[in-house]
């Protein structure tokens, strides 16, 4: 998972659009996302 995750990283940086965009925010919208998919796995009642 990690692993994978790194490897997404490095190729993104390659193909990354928004040279603006710190990495700060990009790693919080990513952890965000992270955390919003666990929330969904571990309670998916939360949607009905």
């Amino acid at each position: 998972m990690v692993g994978g995750l790194a490897l997404l990283l490095w190729g993104l940086r390659w193909l990354w659009p928004l040279p603006w965009l710190p990495g700060w925010l990009l790693l919080l919208i990513v952890a965000w996302a992270l955390l919003e998919l666990a929330a969904l796995m571990l309670f998916p009642r939360r949607w009905r």
